[in-house]
């Protein structure tokens, strides 16, 4: 049986306690990837799958956030004008394996920014729109902590939160290959191992939502409880009220 992490909308998200992602300079590699599966039926604008990056003020610029998030029933990876859409709508109430990776390393890329992303949906290229600002290159900064299903907010506390399910939430130090992809969508919504399909030594957080015993504790309604990462960086994530265990 399946087991997911399911958001309210109103005040559920997750907290992957002291880790910043892959953040720049402090990680020498700016190449990433986030993979996970999803399952919503919200048509609305900027509910937020993960964040991480600066602080939010004023002055944010360009390729300093790492945000991923559901606009018009598309997912996009956003930071501040540059990014990346699906082509495909994702809000039709089934379940979707996402994977998006940023190469910095290729030689075709014009630019070194988040518009030179690709996005994978259910194992196949699903490259939509895509937008730049200039020469803006990245530069993520390791200020904020991952969050899961919601973004910091200026004057503190978090909004933008995603109402639906979500499972298998991980993110790489690594543009991830096809085999990588296609492995973890081949698996199903239950779930992967994602040691065994390669590139696991590139793997920063991985969260199987309970699908093997002591994956997330307490079970059911959760109100600060803790997702335990899969990998072995042990980065353990805290859940606020508003999120459930679904199966």
């Amino acid at each position: 049986m399946n087991k997911f992490l399911s958001f309210d909308g109103i005040q559920g998200y997750v907290v992957a306690s002291g880790y910043k992602g892959i953040a720049y300079p402090f990680d020498q590699s700016v190449d990433r990837s986030t993979t996970f599966w999803i399952r919503t039926t919200h048509s609305g604008n900027d509910a937020t799958i993960c964040y991480w990056g600066a602080y939010l003020n004023e002055d944010l610029g360009d390729g300093e956030e790492n945000r991923i998030r559901l606009i018009q029933g598309h997912l996009e990876l956003f930071s501040r004008t540059s990014g990346r859409r699906t082509d495909s709508l994702l809000n039709d109430g089934t379940w979707h394996h996402v994977a998006f990776v940023y190469n910095t390393s290729d030689p075709y890329s014009r630019l070194r920014n988040f518009a030179n992303a690709v996005v994978y949906v259910d194992g196949a290229l699903d490259n939509g729109r895509v937008f730049e600002n200039g020469i803006a290159g990245i530069s993520t900064p390791g200020e904020q902590d991952v969050i899961i299903g919601a973004r910091p907010a200026r004057t503190g506390g978090v909004v933008d939160l995603f109402p639906g399910d979500l499972d298998e939430f991980a993110v790489y130090r690594a543009a991830i290959t096809i085999p990588t992809i296609t492995g973890s969508y081949n698996n199903g919504v239950r779930g992967a191992d994602l040691s065994t399909i390669g590139q696991f030594e590139n793997l920063h957080l991985w969260y199987r939502i309970e699908d093997e015993a002591g994956d997330t504790v307490p079970s059911g309604m959760l109100n600060t409880g803790t997702l335990i990462d899969r990998s072995y960086y042990g980065r353990h994530g805290t859940t606020f009220s508003g999120i459930s265990i679904g199966e």
